[in-house]
């Protein structure tokens, strides 16, 4: 019974030790998050998904980013979950925005609006 008691406190030792591992290096990836600063460019959008997602070259998926409209200042968070626009065809867009998310802070009919990105979460 002794020894059982022993290797539980050593398995619970070592997991927590695991945690503490993996805590510290999201944290060390939220810190260089923090780093990137905003962004300025064009973006346009296109029919993916339907919902508050975006295409970035520059942010990888998964990130969450806040886009403002310079126009008229409104704003949405979408999650980068694609990659583009292409640069080549593109060179002056930073963001492709889904349909949905391009909704929330300009018309459809613009088609092509300047923006201020604002990283929230980038890994």
């Amino acid at each position: 019974m002794k020894k059982l008691f022993i290797l539980c406190l050593f398995l619970g030792c070592l997991c927590v030790n695991v945690e503490a591992q993996v805590f510290e290096s999201r944290k060390d990836s939220l810190k260089d998050s923090v780093n990137i600063k905003k962004s300025i460019g064009i973006a346009t959008w296109y029919n993916y998904k339907k919902g508050l997602f975006a295409a970035s070259t520059k942010f990888k998926k998964g990130s969450v980013i806040r886009v403002i409209n310079s126009a008229n200042n409104k704003h949405v968070d979408v999650i980068i979950n694609d990659y583009g626009p292409n640069s080549r065809r593109h060179p002056n867009r930073i963001l492709d925005l889904d349909r949905v998310a391009f909704q929330k802070i300009a018309s459809l009919g613009v088609g092509v609006i300047n923006i201020i990105i604002h990283p929230l979460i980038t890994f």
